[in-house]
Order: C-alpha cells, then structure tokens, then sequence
C-alpha cells in the first residue's frame, strides 16, 4: 500500500509539474524554450509549463498569454523564465524572471484578484504590482523599468520607490533606485517598437500598405483601453482583425453602464480639497500646503469615455502657488489617475460610495523647472465630493 500511495504522489507531482500555464499567441524572429535538459526552437501556438525559460534570438519579438490572461511582450536578446504559475487555486500566484533584454507585462486576473502573489524579478529588483502594465529594459550596465499604467513598488536590497503611471526608475551599481522621473514618449514609442509582435512586410504593395496603416489607425484608438480589458486584444493587419478591434472598443465602452448608473451621471464632477507640503529637492525642507481658499481640486469624469479632467492648485505655507490642469482615465472599477498638463508628475485615486459620492486617493508631482525661485517635488493627499447636478 505505502508503494502505491508513493507512486500515486509521483504521479501527480508529474503531471502538475508539466500543466500548460500559457502559450505563445504571436512571434517574429527565433527563440529557444529551454525545459529541464532540452533545448527546442519556439513557434506561435506552443505552449509553456512552470520552470520553462525562453530566450530569444536577435530581431526577434514575442508575446504570451497565459491562463488568467496576464500578457507577457519579449523583445530581442531577452532572457525569461516562469519559475511559478497557479491560476485554478485558492491562491493563484505568479512568478517570472528577466535578466536580460526589453519587456512589457500587462497583469491579468492574478494581478486583479493577488496583486501581492503577482512579482517580475530582474537582476538586481523585484517589482511588486497593482493592476498595472510594466515596461523594461535590462542591460549589464543599468536597469530601466518603467510604469504606464497602475502603480508598482521596485524594490532591490538596498530600498523600494514607488512608480505610478507615466514614471520610470533607474537601478545601476549602486542597487539604489533613483527617484522616479517622467517616462519619455519617445520611450514609450521605444519600448512598443522593441516588443511589437506582429509581422510586417519590408516592402508591402499599395494595397497591403493601405490596410496596414488603416490597422495601425484604428489601433491606436484603443491603446488607452488595452488595460482595462479582461483579455488582451491581438489582431492580424486584416479586415477581420479590424472588425475585431471595433468590436472591442464597443465592448468596452459598454463596460462603462454599471458605472454609470452608480455615479447618476455619465459625468459626475467633484470638488475638494488637497493637503500634504512641498519638499525643496536642494535641502529636503518641507514646506506644508495651506487649507485656505487657494486649495482646491476639481475633477469631472467623463464615463462614457473613460476619461478624466479638472484642475488642482495649491499655496505653500511660504507663500508659492502652484495651479495646473489635469486629464487622466476612469477604469471600470472607480480607479482613476490624472497628469498635469504643467509639470511632470500625477495622481491616482477612486470614487467611493454606493452612488460614487467620493473621490480620494494620492498625488505626486515633481516639478524640474522654477517655482518661486525653488526647485520642489509635491506630494500629498486629496479628498473630494461630488457636486450637485
């Protein structure tokens, strides 16, 4: 009996050790899937276990899916590896490592349901996650991680900074993260160019050429969505995949009618006030946000588009003002994040209430010009009400 029991335990050892966890959904270029002692050349469709690495050739580009549809974009020269993966569990967890080359990750359901069970190891950092799409760039010299949507925590052995969307870290020698810094669009152009999966032709006809950049248009239109949907879209430059994408934006504008109905208005508009102080970036001093009539933000969201507007403006307990427009996104669950239209840096936060009669929630904006004679970061909290109709 004990010899049986033991088998049976082997048996299922084997078989959860080797369960499918993803696949790969779209490549261009040569990779190689490593597992356990075998070497075997990737193509589009092949699937992936726990403990699999891929590294990919130069000129190459890949995408995976996995289960909870968590998508994994590999540039070339990239080095990855799943060292765990459970979706169908109690505790759903997800584990992956790149130690070399560009990558983008954008979080499925683990990241929805376990944001904490959700980590990206590189080199030198762990990045922990909260429903976010994360960009990097691994070389031998320096590490250049990067957050375009959510919020994330890159933490290595000597301390962590937090990143929000449209922010970026450095981590070189030294293994001190530097303080975040705005993300390039030119980066960002950088980063979908390196990872972009799909297939184009050095020399298309007209005809192919035409539909090609119809694709590429209609595309961009749901760029801000990709996000917020529970699967990830990816098309062919078809009239198919065109119908597919419309499809999708349809899909997820619909999303937006729950939400809708919560706040009573597709665009409900708030009003608040900001505290926290002002850090002089040359001496650390801090100088508190005055709660007088200068202290104010605004906010109105626009539901039915997911987007977000308003101002903020504060004065300093020396006397600065500091004033600038916002615009942002609204996610379908209540989140939303803002950027100024003035200085580099932004906000996160979420209307609450069973009729999303609040907003609260975090800002952050560093400023690298002037302001009264004083370089400065800006931080604080803020709180806001819905306004009547």
């Amino acid at each position: 009996m004990p010899k049986i029991i033991l088998l049976f335990m082997l048996f299922v050892i084997t078989l959860f050790a080797s369960e499918t966890v993803g696949k790969i959904s779209a490549m261009r270029g040569d990779a190689t899937l490593i597992r356990e002692t075998s070497k075997l050349p990737l193509h589009t469709g092949d699937t992936l276990q726990r403990g699999d690495t891929i590294e990919t050739e130069a000129k190459t580009r890949l995408q995976i899916i996995f289960n909870d549809h968590t998508v994994i974009s590999l540039g070339q020269r990239t080095t990855f590896r799943i060292n765990d993966y459970l979706f169908d569990t109690k505790a759903p967890k997800a584990d992956f490592s790149i130690t070399r080359g560009v990558f983008k990750s954008i979080t499925g359901k683990i990241g929805k349901i376990a944001p904490k069970h959700f980590k990206l190891h590189t080199k030198n950092a762990t990045i922990g996650i909260r429903g976010t799409t994360v960009l990097g760039e691994i070389t031998n010299r320096k590490e250049m991680i990067a957050c375009s949507y959510g919020k994330i925590v890159v933490t290595t052995l000597k301390e962590s900074v937090s990143l929000i969307r449209g922010e970026k870290t450095y981590i070189t020698d030294t293994l001190r993260p530097l303080p975040p810094r705005p993300l390039q669009k030119k980066e960002m152009q950088h980063f979908n160019l390196e990872v972009e999966p799909l297939p184009q032709s050095d020399t298309p006809s007209t005809e192919s050429q035409s539909q090609s950049e119809l694709s590429s248009r209609t595309t961009e239109k749901i760029t801000d969505w990709e996000s917020w949907e529970d699967t990830p879209v990816t098309v062919e430059h078809t009239e198919e995949g065109i119908d597919q994408i419309e499809e999708t934006i349809i899909q997820k504008q619909s999303g937006y009618k729950e939400l809708i109905e919560r706040a009573g208005s597709s665009m409900p508009s708030y009003s608040g006030k900001v505290s926290g102080y002002v850090q002089n970036s040359m001496d650390a001093t801090h100088m508190a946000i005055r709660n007088d009539e200068t202290n104010a933000i605004r906010l109105q969201a626009d539901l039915d588009h997911g987007s977000l507007t308003g101002e903020v403006r504060f004065t300093t307990e020396i006397g600065q003002r500091w004033h600038s427009n916002l615009s942002g996104t609204v996610a379908r669950d209540a989140t939303f994040q803002f950027q100024s239209d003035r200085y580099s840096g932004g906000g996160t936060g979420r209307l609450e209430g069973e009729r999303l009669e609040n907003a609260e929630g975090t800002f952050r904006l560093i400023n690298d010009s002037q302001l009264g004679g004083i370089t400065h970061t800006a931080t604080g909290t803020f709180q806001a009400t819905k306004e009547p109709k």
